[in-house]
């Protein structure tokens, strides 16, 4: 309906011959220095003609940035300039904060080359923008830049600094580089740290915050506004034309009333175009319609916690079949696939749950119960989502368009990155009817795009599942688990049938004979392998099947997924699987192919087989194992439980976790069993055992497919397994345990420093309970009371050497440092020096960069650490787990999880666990244990930009060990974060005590009195302050550093602190009597008081941040007056809120703060002189007089108090032992 208005009133307008004009018109340049506070500007973009006559705006259901349409000018266009602070890297700088006119959203300083900014309606959020002229250098430009011929440089590299703004060459998105820059031409720079720093920047049509030194130039101009409401309606009309909003329940859409509301309203303005109607009128209907798309746009229905079909929003499924394509798991292959969609069959339910992250969810199929996990590579066929057990990985869903959601991986895209990948796949013009869900590019909903996937290939409606279809599928689904658990069982028979055998390998008669084609050429005749995914190299001697049987190991093959293998002539009901890496002689290629071929070799593989490739054939599991660590070439036996034509071999993980695979040769082998090792023929019973377990299983096989399994039928199979393993000698422990523990016992040292074994004793029975295993448990015929015997007695012993370790203590502060002797290159460089060096913080703020390793002078080969809280840390005991959590006392921050292979270490307000593992030779590995880290690496001193990250390969950069931190050596810390000449709140971690002490001209105050009065209109607070020399940690104080005159500049400071001896984390409050601080920045409400460095100012409208380790003066936390104490220091501040009714004068005496004074507090008070705060009572409580010591003193004041006199009266004085007077 709203289409039609729209064209009908086009129509009436044009026959009308009504002329409309822009509400808004470009008027003069503004040049960085004409900038002021409340400018309404307009911000066109002129680094390349590619863009010519675009205008910044915000996107309209995103809320990102982008440019508007060419040519096209508006109120979406139109930005008010709102002063901000200092810039942080500019003495003088003068920053803005960009509003949106519209909207009233700020810019948020994020995004990236294809993530453009977000937007906040929080101030506190936003970023404070500098505007730097063109007309002189770019004023940072070190990071990336690129010379005429598009090769990237370093400041340095080409011999001079870079100066100029703009892009010198012509790589097709800049034909015309700075076409329209001009002297008045300006940056937009923004300054997260005193060291970070970014340009608003548009690459390649993304409006983000880069490092880019190009592609950052905008003309700002002042916005004229040009009174013609009639036509003011037209823009607004048609610039909402493409705006239709559907009311409903399901995700993605509005809901019913504000779209009601906003089409009424829509109605109602293309008929005024037609009618007219009055200034007042027009304007209250743009009001009208502004406010309703608002309130349409904030009524989108959510994505909640629920049960959902997954459901394909590619128009050409629709059209080419005429029915719709959905998400389901395939069960068999473990892996999210698509086929057209029936509501009633349960395989396409989900339970989806918020993850805690902004469009992050857990995704579970209803039926198995399983969750969709980590994207298997970064796009293409090989690209799929397995299914997983357990609730360790998420996806992400983000509403694209009214309806429909982009689902994406959050593994393999950057967060908010809307150029990610997207697990769909393969379905070409809409006639496919089934397939895998595999990562691809993107849609885009933008037809002047001319991408691939253009028509919602990518998208998806989420569709709520009925409480009715749920209460069907409620019975459907207990019976299916029942048929699940005896599937998952007649696997585990078979593994178990399997390992009674041993094997004889027949190598002499290879069961692949015929291999060729692949890459280039097509399969030959008679191939006998066939690659799920060849990734293409390229080189001579790769990409055709022929090199994996011509026993060559420089020639080689690589791939991802699985190797399906035909033996059809040949079948066999046991097999050996070999395969070799490439260069694995050390006769062919050089070193690094050989240790390419090594990370890249085949470690978890599962094995299927069939006897029907046919489209309705079914793989059967045969099993798993892990031949990453088998000697080579690496050979692994399989009985498959029967005969069978045809085998898969899929490849999970290779040696160092990534998903593709590079092998050199890859052969079949029939295999005979060795009867006289075989447990099937030496272990007495076990054959008896063994075929009952087998005729379970042929008669389970039909109950399966049928799907009528019972408990019954679940407690039958499950015994049948049982009694097989009750007589099984299983050696898989025990080797492992033996592995284990003889690398624990490589390079021990004996004694008493970190990382040495305290007692010989203890390593002479680990080494003798290992070789009494080798003597004892590895036997022809086996036993299975040995293997059980020699299990526990390797166990034990291994248990008792780890307790002999020297290893860190809970509570003490420990300097954490790399162990590497291998690595010697230069700063900056892959393989840089890093043994010695320390982990630490690079500042107090939560960033992606934070966690960094150094410290350590390479020239005098010593750790420059002393009093640096950065590289302090602990390790916190996490409750309910063996684990540890490592705390920094700089920041109260932990080590965070896993954030990716090789990406950054975060830091975490939250507890952490980490497994810290002795690794022999007084090593340890520090394992993050957060369900992120499926692949278990660990931490690792990336070189390029000195970056702790997880990394997938274990070698000596690895391994770390812990120097104790003796406090009274070190005597106290030192933080640079509080400049000489200032005035602030001060809110750490730690405690603080006495600091005056340790620094000249520095004092620390609490807040011993506020009150307030009306002086000529104006609230005028004024706020005593009380000298005060201990705080606890956590305890926020306000801090006087210098001299706090106007005219006398900050300057840079070392703070010195005594030694802490206690520290608290992010989750706990940080409010004194009147004072909130905050750990991290926070957001603070009109009305409390901000330091601007050299004085306490009110904050304003809409509230304001604070940075890290900071904060504000707050009356509403303000309890009462401290008595007892003298005024040091006057804050007198206008425009603060009201002043709360106070809680009164502290009742002198009440030390345990129940209300009342009387003997109970005198024994507090000795309580706390025998075990100080391990009493439950602070110092401050126990501090009566308030002379900063706690003695007898205070008991006398208490005694004063209960009887009304003064703890001067002579009735209470404190007489010297020897006090001879009257």
């Amino acid at each position: 309906m709203k289409k039609f208005l729209l064209s009908l009133a086009l129509v009436l307008l044009g026959a009308m011959s009504t002329s409309v004009s822009a509400k808004y018109n470009l008027g003069e340049q503004l040049s960085s220095a004409d900038l002021k506070d409340g400018d309404t500007v307009i911000l066109e973009y002129v680094a390349s003609k590619l863009f010519a006559g675009q205008y910044l705006t915000i996107d309209p259901q995103k809320k990102t940035g982008m440019l508007g349409k060419v040519g096209t000018l508006n109120d979406e266009n139109i930005w008010v300039l709102e002063e901000g602070p200092a810039d942080l890297r500019y003495e003088e700088g003068k920053t803005f904060y960009l509003r949106h006119l519209v909207t009233g959203l700020y810019v948020v300083a994020n995004g990236g080359y294809s993530s453009p900014f977000s937007t906040t309606n929080e101030i506190d959020k936003a970023a404070n923008i500098f505007f730097p002229s063109c007309a002189e250098d770019i004023p940072f430009s070190n990071c990336i830049a690129w010379t005429p011929n598009g090769d990237q440089l370093k400041e340095g590299e080409s011999g001079d600094k870079i100066v100029n703004w703009g892009y010198n060459g012509d790589n097709g998105q800049y034909p015309d580089p700075d076409w329209q820059v001009n002297d008045k031409s300006v940056g937009l720079f923004y300054a997260r740290d005193e060291k970070g720093w970014s340009y608003m920047t548009c690459y390649w049509g993304t409006i983000s915050f880069t490092g880019l030194q190009m592609c950052n130039q905008w003309n700002v101009f002042k916005a004229d506004y040009m009174n013609d409401k009639l036509g003011d309606l037209d823009d607004l009309v048609n610039l909402y034309s493409d705006f239709s909003p559907v009311g409903g329940t399901t995700p993605g859409y509005y809901e019913q009333e504000a779209a009601d509301a906003y089409n009424s309203a829509m109605e109602r303005a293309v008929v005024m175009l037609v009618t007219g109607g009055s200034d007042e009128e027009i304007d209250a209907m743009m009001a009208e319609l502004r406010q309703a798309k608002l309130t349409c746009e904030a009524a989108v229905i959510p994505l909640v916690s629920g049960y959902y079909y997954i459901v394909s929003a590619y128009d050409e499924f629709m059209n080419q079949q005429g029915v719709e394509k959905a998400a389901f798991p395939n069960l068999v292959t473990n892996k999210m696939e698509w086929k057209t969609f029936d509501p009633e069959d349960g395989d396409f339910i989900f339970f989806i749950e918020p993850q805690g992250e902004d469009n992050m969810f857990y995704l579970q199929h209803y039926f198995s119960e399983m969750y969709a996990g980590e994207i298997e590579a970064w796009t293409g066929s090989s690209a799929t989502t397995p299914l997983i057990f357990g609730k360790s990985y998420y996806q992400r869903f983000t509403m694209e368009t009214e309806g429909m959601w982009l689902w994406t991986d959050p593994g393999q895209s950057y967060p908010g990155n809307s150029n990610g990948k997207s697990p769909f796949g393969g379905s070409g013009n809409g006639e496919k009817v089934s397939g895998k869900l595999a990562a691809w590019g993107r849609t885009t909903i933008d037809a002047d795009k001319a991408y691939i996937f253009d028509q919602h290939t990518n998208l998806w409606y989420i569709r709520p599942v009925s409480d009715e279809v749920m209460e069907v599928m409620a019975p459907i689904k207990a019976q299916k688990q029942l048929t699940q658990q005896l599937e998952e069982l007649i696997q585990e028979g078979r593994e178990t049938y399997g390992k009674l055998f041993n094997y004889t390998v027949d190598k002499e008669n290879p069961l692949i004979t015929v291999a060729g084609g692949g890459e280039v050429m097509d399969p030959i005749e008679g191939n006998q392998i066939t690659f799920q995914t060849i990734r293409g190299q390229g080189v001579p001697g790769s990409d055709d099947y022929k090199y994996l049987i011509d026993d060559i190991d420089s020639t080689y093959m690589q791939g991802a997924g699985y190797i399906d293998v035909d033996i059809s002539n040949t079948p066999v009901n046991a097999v050996a699987i070999s395969y070799n890496t490439r260069c694995a002689s050390g006769l062919y290629g050089n070193e690094n192919q050989q240790k390419w071929g090594a990370q890249e070799r085949p470690d978890k593989v599962n094995l299927y087989a069939t006897n029907d490739i046919g489209e309705g054939g079914k793989w059967d599991f045969v099993g798993s194992a892990n031949m990453g660590s088998l000697e080579l070439p690496a050979t692994q036996t399989f009985s498959l439980g029967g005969e069978y034509k045809y085998l898969r071999y899929e490849v999970i993980t290779n040696a160092t976790g990534g998903n593709y695979f590079t092998i050199s040769e890859f052969q079949l082998y029939k295999t005979g069993v060795d009867q006289t090792s075989s447990q099937y023929y030496t272990t007495d019973g076990m054959k008896d055992k063994a075929d009952a377990l087998m005729v379970a299983i042929e008669e389970a096989l039909p109950i399966v497919e049928a799907n009528t399994a019972t408990s019954e039928d679940v407690q039958k199979m499950t015994a049948a397994i049982a009694a097989v393993k009750e007589l099984y000698a299983d050696t898989t422990e025990l080797s492992q345990l033996i592995a284990d523990s003889e690398v624990l016992l490589e390079g021990v040292v004996i004694g008493d420093e970190m990382g040495q074994l305290s007692d010989e004793e203890l390593k002479t029975n680990l080494e003798t309970a290992i070789s009494e295993a080798r003597k004892n448990a590895f036997t022809t015929p086996i036993s299975n009371e040995a293997v059980r015997t020699a299990t526990t007695a390797v166990k034990e012993a291994k248990a008792a050497f780890l307790a002999g370790i020297k290893s860190f203590e809970v509570g003490k502060w420990y300097f954490i440092t790399n162990l590497d002797e291998e690595r010697f290159g230069e700063e900056g460089a892959e393989d840089a020096f890093c043994g010695g060096s320390a982990i630490y913080l690079r500042n107090k703020y939560n960033t992606s960069t934070s966690v960094k390793w150094g410290l350590f002078d390479k020239n005098s080969m010593t750790l420059n650490a002393d009093n640096d809280p950065r590289a302090m840390w602990r390790f916190v005991p996490v409750e309910g787990t063996e684990y540890y959590a490592i705390q920094n006392m700089y920041t109260g921050y932990y080590l965070g999880d896993f954030a990716g292979e090789n990406i950054n270490l975060p830091v975490s307000q939250e507890p952490v666990p980490y497994n810290v593992a002795y690794s022999g030779n007084a090593k340890f590995m520090l394992y993050p244990k957060g369900p992120k880290n499926s692949n278990n690496m660990a931490l690792w001193p990336e070189g390029y930009e000195a970056d702790v990250v997880c990394h997938p390969s274990i070698d000596g950069a690895s391994a770390w060990t812990f120097i104790e931190i003796d406090p009274e050596e070190q005597e106290a810390i030192s933080i640079s974060d509080f400049a000489m000449n200032l005035i602030d709140v001060m809110a750490v971690p730690y405690n603080i005590s006495n600091i005056a002490d340790y620094n000249a001209d520095v004092f620390t105050y609490a807040i011993r009195k506020i009150s307030q009065e009306e002086v000529e209109g104006e609230r005028v607070t004024t706020i005593e302050l009380y000298e005060k020399n201990e705080f606890k940690a956590g305890e926020p104080c306000i801090i006087v550093l210098g001299s706090i005159d106007e005219e006398v500049e900050c300057e840079p400071n070392s703070l010195v602190i005594p030694f802490p001896t206690e520290v608290i984390d992010h989750t706990q409050p940080m409010v004194a009597n009147g004072i909130v601080g905050g750990l991290h920045n926070m957001k603070c409400a009109e009305g409390t008081a901000i330091s601007t460095g050299k004085k306490f100012i009110a904050v304003g409208e809409g509230g304001s941040g604070f940075d890290d380790q900071t904060g504000v003066i707050d009356l509403s936390t303000y309890k009462r007056e401290i008595t007892g104490v003298e005024t040091a220091l006057t804050l007198v501040i206008t425009g603060l809120a009201e002043l709360p009714e106070p809680v009164g004068p502290e009742e002198p005496g009440d030390v345990d703060g129940n209300g009342s004074v009387n003997s109970a507090d005198v024994v507090a008070v000795y309580n706390f002189i025998l075990i100080g705060e391990e009493s439950g009572i602070t110092k401050e409580a126990a501090d009566v007089d308030g002379n900063g010591d706690v003695n007898s003193a205070d008991v006398v004041a208490i005694y004063n108090a209960i009887i009304g006199g003064s703890s001067s009266s002579r009735m209470f004085i404190v007489r010297p032992n020897n006090w001879v007077g009257e």
